[in-house]
This record gives structure tokens, sequence and C-alpha cells, in this order.
């Protein structure tokens, strides 16, 4: 039985830590979205906020699959006062995740559509509310 990580190496130490980010995608491969994952879910989005980050792209393209469990994270950060960072989640995770997901997440995206910001995060957050309603047959 190969022993699991502890879940501080799935968390990058830096924004250059995609040897972190890889033995994440390794370990989600092998057991899933197990409780480490889980449990580290808050650090790992932390890193997705800053576009600029090399570990930013990377660690959306390994969470996108996750489903369910990201609600509650992902809604943290949309009910925040922090547009930057509202607008990077919407940009390189939010509009990649399936549809049921994002409808869980419909109503904080509604809110940060309709305030106003500098980052882009309203324009971003309406962009997909609009695509979401296009490519459902639900609405």
């Amino acid at each position: 039985m190969a022993i699991q990580a502890t879940p501080r190496h799935l968390v990058p130490a830096n924004k250059d830590d995609l040897s972190a980010v890889e033995e994440l995608r390794l370990h989600i491969q092998q057991f899933g979205f197990d409780l480490q994952v889980v449990s580290v879910l808050p650090q790992l989005l932390s890193w997705i906020v800053d576009l600029h980050w090399p570990v930013a792209s990377e660690l959306a393209h390994t969470l996108r699959g996750a489903g369910e469990i990201l609600v509650e994270p992902l809604r943290e950060i949309l009910q925040s006062s922090d547009a930057g960072a509202q607008f990077a989640i919407i940009t390189v995770l939010v509009r990649r995740l399936n549809n049921e997901t994002i409808s869980a997440l419909l109503p904080a995206l509604c809110r940060v559509a309709l305030t106003l910001d500098e980052e882009g995060a309203s324009e971003a957050a309406s962009e997909l509310i609009g695509s979401l309603v296009a490519r459902s047959t639900d609405f």
C-alpha cells in the first residue's frame, strides 16, 4: 500500500512550485479528491488568485474536475471583497467547471456580476452567467 503524502506536500510552497502541483495531480490520480485534498482546497485556491503566478493555471487545470467539493471554498472567494481574486477564479477555474457546479455558484456569481469593479470580475461573472444560460436546457 502506498503512503499518501501529507497535505502540506500537496500545496505549493511558492508561486513557482510546479513540482507540488504535479504531486497533487498524481495524488488525485491515485486517490481522487480525498480528504487530504479537500482539507487543503482553500490554500490551493489561494494560489489561483494571481494569474501571473506559474502555479495558477496549472492548479486550476488540476482542480477543475473536483466538482461539488469546490462550491463552498469558491463561494467564499466570490463573496469576498477581493475583485482581483474573483476575476482570476472566474477566469481560470469557474468557467471550466461543469454546469451543475456553476449552477450551485450562481447566486454568488450574480452578486459579483452586479458589483462594479475595476478588475473585470463583474464583466467575467456576467459573461459566465450568460454562457451558462446559453448552454443549459434547464434554464
